[in-house]
Parts: structure tokens; C-alpha cells; sequence
């Protein structure tokens, strides 16, 4: 058995894989460590950079499939490791080169699982995004609250190391949007030992022609992770675990924002859909205002989207982001 399996699922990434296994390539890894390459049926150059860099160094694995989404190419991963540990990398994206040193050191202590801060980059600009403060352990309520809510800690897995006894379950090929999303708490459940790390380790690469900015499908998968929300939370009630809701109403902020973002070509058949939302949200705004739980950012655009037109949201954003700036 090795001890740390990194899988990455990649589909026409033959732009970017390079810089992504670049930033692996400076990695010192140790001989128990393996890299599974799943090419699903790319059709530009992705699957010959993976055989090269296959024939060049051990530690890495290629599997050549038939496109099947990345649901099927992460099982297909899951599948053909054999890591006590398995990492996420997705292929548009790259690590720091710290990331092995800082992770080989946190496996080591034998955790169930561990998640850290990453980089955001887009158009040039790049953002670090941080969970907290210091490094520190997590209690498996508080992963949970953590989860539910899906503002400071998200639910893509790239962020995070688990170890692969808790991937009790494949992901849902019916999905090619938040396939993470839909599994991560159930992936999560019987974590009991997880640490924080408070260091940005992954650059997370924001493209403006991935599917999540996909105007065709933006209503249709904003409505979709609302109803991941609302499964996740009747998930943790069955297991007697009180979370917080917000997270069903920020989807839900999210589709309001999403709908007033949108082409009306594509966005009337939703109408009825964005007045409902706009009323459950409007019933619970004071609660959400006023709720500690939710963060001051957050709550800017809570008042914005809500209450403000669209056409002077962004103004109001940003006065009030600078009031609040100066306040802190």
C-alpha cells in the first residue's frame, strides 16, 4: 500500500496540464506516493503529456478511458489507487511547492483527514483565501456545521486529504456539476480526527468558459446545488446533528443572483421559480442579518440582492465594503 494516492481527472486540459504537473514535477515525493492521471477521452494533446510524463518518472499512472464525465474518471481513480491517503488535484489548477513538504509532514500524525488554504486566480489576479487564523484541529460538529454551511469551508475536494477508507461510496455519474458537493458529508461522516493547516497550499484557477460560467446551464445548476443543500441538511437531521440552514438559503441567494445575471432569452422560463426564491429569502433576511454565523462579506450581499435593485447593487457593494473595511 502506498501512502498518499493524487488523483487527477482530466478532459481537454492540454492548455493548462502542463503547468499543473509542472508544479508536481518540483515536488520531492517519496516512493509511496503514486499519481493517477485519468485521461476520460480527451480529444486534444491532454493524453500524450500524460504518457510522457508516465515514461519519465514512476510515480506516475496513466488510465486512458472512453469520455464518461468526471464522475466516472474520479471512480475510475478511486478505483486504481491504493494510497492510504488520496488527494484531488483537477488539471487546470497547480499546487504550491510546498504542498508535498507541508502534507507529507500532517499525513504523519496519522489524522483522518486534512484540509488547507489555497490561492484563488483569475484573470491575473490572484486572492488568497484562508479558513482561519492558525492551524488548528476541527471538531467533527464543527465539520459539519462547516459543511452545511459552505462558506468558509467549501466542498470541492482539492482542498483537502482524507484518508481512503471514508470513501465508502462512488461519486454519482448522474452529475457533472458539484459531483464533490453531493458526496463530501458522506465522505466526511466518520471523520473524528482532522486538522486545519494554515497555509495556502492549491492555486485554484477560475475560467470564465468552465461549466459553472456557463450561461445555458447556470439556472439550471444553480436550482441543483439548492437542492444538494436541502439533501445535505436532511442528511445530518437523520443523523441527529443539528446544523445551521443557511446554507439552502445562500443557494438560494445564489440562484436570485444567477437569475438577475442571466440573458432573459434564458432566464424567463424561471420566473416563477426567482419569485418564490426571492420570498423564502426575503422571510428569512433579519434572521440571516443578525445570525453570527454568517460572515459580514456574505451579509453585503444578502442586503444587495435582496432588498436593492440589480441595477445599484454593485454601488451599494461597494460603499458598503468599504465602510465595513474601515470599520475592521
Amino acid at each position: 500500500m502506498k501512502e498518499l494516492s493524487i488523483i487527477i481527472p482530466i478532459y481537454n486540459m492540454g492548455k493548462y496540464l502542463p503547468i499543473c504537473l509542472g508544479s508536481l514535477a518540483k515536488q520531492k515525493f517519496d516512493d509511496d506516493v503514486e499519481v493517477l492521471l485519468i485521461d476520460d477521452g480527451s480529444t486534444d494533446n491532454s493524453g500524450a503529456i500524460c504518457d510522457e510524463i508516465s515514461r519519465n518518472d514512476t510515480h506516475y499512472k496513466v488510465i486512458h478511458q472512453e469520455n464518461q464525465g468526471v464522475s466516472a474518471a474520479r471512480n475510475c481513480g478511486l478505483v486504481h489507487s491504493s494510497g492510504k491517503y488520496v488527494a484531488w488535484i483537477d488539471p487546470d489548477d497547480y499546487v504550491t511547492d510546498e504542498w508535498y513538504s507541508t502534507v507529507k509532514k500532517e499525513l504523519a500524525t496519522s489524522p483522518d483527514m486534512i484540509f488547507f488554504d489555497m490561492y484563488v486566480l483569475n484573470n491575473g489576479k490572484i486572492k488568497e483565501i484562508n479558513f482561519d487564523k492558525c492551524s488548528r484541529k476541527v471538531t467533527k460538529y464543527e465539520l459539519c456545521c462547516e459543511l452545511a454551511m459552505d462558506i468558509r469551508l467549501h466542498s470541492h475536494l482539492w482542498s483537502k486529504i482524507i484518508a481512503r477508507s471514508f470513501f465508502n461510496e462512488l461519486f454519482p455519474t448522474k452529475y457533472s456539476f458539484c459531483e464533490d458537493f453531493s458526496v463530501l458529508h458522506c465522505f466526511c461522516w466518520n471523520v473524528e480526527n482532522c486538522k486545519y493547516v494554515h497555509k495556502p497550499l492549491y492555486v485554484y484557477r477560475q475560467l470564465e468558459n468552465s461549466i459553472t460560467h456557463d450561461e445555458n446551464k447556470w439556472l439550471k445548476n444553480s436550482l441543483l446545488l439548492i437542492n444538494m443543500h436541502k439533501r445535505r441538511y436532511k442528511f445530518y437531521r437523520n443523523k441527529k446533528i443539528d446544523v445551521p440552514q443557511w446554507g439552502i438559503y445562500l443557494a438560494i441567494l445564489g440562484f436570485i443572483t444567477v437569475y438577475n445575471s442571466t440573458d432573459k432569452m434564458f432566464a424567463t422560463p424561471y420566473k416563477k421559480v426567482y419569485k418564490v426564491c426571492c420570498l423564502m429569502l426575503r422571510k428569512k433576511l433579519v434572521e440571516l442579518i443578525f445570525s453570527s454565523e454568517i460572515p459580514i462579506k456574505t451579509k453585503i450581499k444578502i442586503i444587495g440582492i435582496v432588498v436593492f435593485s440589480e441595477k445599484n447593487y454593485f454601488k451599494i457593494k461597494a460603499l458598503l465594503s468599504n465602510f465595513f473595511c474601515r470599520r475592521n
